[in-house]
């Protein structure tokens, strides 16, 4: 039998905390929750939304994502075909392998005053996890620069894996991971074997950056200003490969700001439950 609450705030929600959605607000919910996730499928948005949300059927929302005209077109802002992955790279936990790959914007340059052409795509291959840097040059201090900062922010990686290119295969990125003991792996260039992960996610990302500009009707030149929103809505997002979301494997909770108005403050309502924690504590 569910049990409901009635809220301070007048809302109802059921006995695990989601927010039942009356019917004058379903369309509001599906249009809020597809825009959050940069108008991915249908199972992504429904996952999305069975987080927060309770009273929204899976025939409303294969309906409402079948209509949807971004979803439709959904393409990369640079577009390019997906490999397979026939020998997909294994780790288990966070930052025990990272892979790094730099995406080409060079026939889109950006408008902004330091006219970026590149972004650094940095993947987690245990949680999925991404981050978006822009950059002005495919030169390697500022590539290492960009790391090492990141690194200081989340911790130290033991594998950096990368391609064959000069930027990662110079003497400063080699000095980076000898005093921060990190070992370099790099892979032949577009390998599916090795680059298939970061390959992959450049094309998600590049979707939600095409889909995130294209939603607000904005230039194509301003995707680096959406970099940081497009990494969060892939973050935030069931991934497939692990059948979670990398926000939730990362930090061990759900996005806060993804939860609905109403649910958050009400947690002393319910039952204790275990406190959650990164698989790997």
């Amino acid at each position: 039998m569910n049990h409901w609450r009635l809220t301070t705030e007048g809302k109802v929600t059921t006995s695990d905390n989601k927010l039942i959605v009356p019917k004058r607000d379903i369309y509001n919910v599906l249009c809020e929750a597809h825009s959050a996730i940069a108008h991915r499928g249908r199972n992504k948005t429904e996952r999305y939304i069975r987080q927060s949300y309770a009273g929204i059927s899976h025939e409303i929302i294969s309906l409402f994502v079948s209509l949807c005209k971004l979803h439709q077109q959904q393409k990369s802002v640079t577009n390019h075909w997906k490999k397979p992955i026939t020998n997909p790279i294994r780790a288990n936990q966070f930052l025990a392998h990272v892979q790094v790959d730099l995406i080409d914007f060079h026939n889109l340059p950006c408008e902004c005053q330091s006219r970026h052409i590149w972004a650094l795509h940095i993947v987690d291959h245990f949680s999925k996890y991404s981050w978006l840097f822009a950059l002005k040059r495919k030169q390697t201090e500022e590539v290492a620069v960009t790391l090492a900062n990141l690194f200081w922010l989340f911790g130290f990686p033991s594998i950096l894996h990368s391609d064959n290119g000069k930027e990662f295969k110079s003497k400063t990125m080699s000095e980076l991971c000898r005093k921060h003991k990190i070992k370099q792996v790099h892979g032949a260039p577009r390998t599916p074997s090795t680059q298939g992960l970061v390959e992959r996610n450049n094309r998600t990302v590049k979707e939600n950056i095409l889909n995130i500009l294209k939603e607000r009707d904005e230039s194509l030149r301003k995707w680096c200003a959406v970099l940081g929103e497009a990494a969060y809505k892939k973050n935030i997002t069931l991934h497939r490969a692990i059948n979670k979301v990398p926000y939730e494997v990362v930090f061990g909770v759900l996005p806060r700001k993804e939860m609905p108005e109403g649910t958050e403050d009400h947690t002393d309502l319910q039952p204790k439950k275990k406190k959650m924690h990164p698989p790997w504590l």
